[in-house]
């Protein structure tokens, strides 16, 4: 959108917007009660731009802030993904090793700068290490499912800096779906098929936590924006795809980020009426639910008969 694109650009001429933004942000966290943050940044900007990751803090108003690296999902070849090799990657015994590669060819060369960067034993290096502490998978979600998290290089990298401590991978998932009902079907359950990969891989045997890899450590998958899950809940019929995912996502008590008034006022295709809401059908098909905002200013929610004595309606500060 263009608000983001504005954004960016004040950043990258003029930093110090940036210091002031995350200033008013942590005191508004500190006024309720938030002692700690993570905060999302590109990934560009922290492995291959060190003057950027300088300017970022770790305190600032008595809140602790780490970062997460961001991945943009539109980065993704998704032609390779075409014709009968539209699954291809998901089917350990037919994927081709090169087209996966060309299909996520930017992100895996953002892998290594990103291994550069941990590794590097200098300043920036003991930086980056200090700083942040995950990935994240985001942007406009709509028509693009796939998400390079559970491909090999990823999944050795993530447990190399298990070994050292936490961290975690964050992927956006089921935000802006299709309208189209086998699109949208078709779209979750590429998701499903990535979580799945993921959660069996980290999360061991769900009836045997104790025995979970890393079971010392926070669980390193969380789901961003999910609201739309809520549309599957209570479907008659799930493809093993979306059903294998759930059952994981459940059992190993994943939290689901759900944005209600981001999606109220934005995304308003993945919050139809429904009785229950769907934030409401994930609680009570047992998953674990996270509220959150997901605005990137101030939106309104609504306007009220009565207005203060400033004549202004009260607003939503995410």
């Amino acid at each position: 959108p263009a608000r983001f694109a504005l954004k960016d650009d004040m950043y990258g001429q003029f930093p110090s917007v940036l210091d002031t933004l995350i200033d008013k942000i942590t005191l508004r966290y500190k006024n309720a009660g938030v002692g700690y943050a993570e905060l999302s940044v590109g990934a560009g900007d922290l492995f291959e731009q060190p003057h950027i990751l300088r300017r970022l803090r770790t305190e600032m108003n008595g809140v602790q802030l780490r970062y997460l690296a961001m991945f943009g999902r539109h980065n993704v070849d998704q032609a390779q993904f075409s014709g009968p090799t539209f699954n291809a990657y998901f089917d350990d015994n037919t994927s081709d090793p090169e087209r996966i590669k060309l299909a996520f060819n930017t992100h895996l060369e953002m892998l290594r700068r990103a291994e550069q960067a941990f590794d590097d034993q200098g300043a920036f290096g003991k930086d980056v290490r200090a700083k942040v502490v995950g990935f994240d998978y985001a942007a406009d979600e709509n028509g693009h499912p796939y998400c390079p998290f559970h491909h090999p290089e990823f999944v050795k990298f993530l447990h190399k800096r298990l070994q050292k401590g936490p961290f975690g991978f964050r992927i956006h998932s089921a935000e802006c779906l299709p309208f189209d009902t086998s699109a949208r079907t078709r779209h979750v359950e590429i998701i499903s098929l990535t979580l799945e990969k993921l959660l069996t891989e980290f999360g061991g045997r769900p009836d045997d936590p104790k025995n979970r890899p890393y079971s010392n450590l926070p669980f390193p998958i969380r789901i961003g924006h999910g609201i739309g899950f809520g549309r599957f809940v209570n479907a008659l019929i799930l493809s093993s795809q979306i059903t294998n995912a759930f059952n994981l996502l459940k059992a190993l008590h994943v939290p689901i980020e759900t944005c209600l008034t981001s999606n109220e006022f934005l995304v308003i295709d993945t919050c139809e009426a429904g009785s229950p809401p769907y934030w409401v059908s994930l609680l009570q098909d047992g998953f674990n639910v996270i509220l959150a905002t997901d605005d990137d200013g101030i939106w309104p929610c609504e306007f009220p008969s009565n207005m203060d004595d400033t004549g202004v309606p009260p607003y939503y500060f995410s």
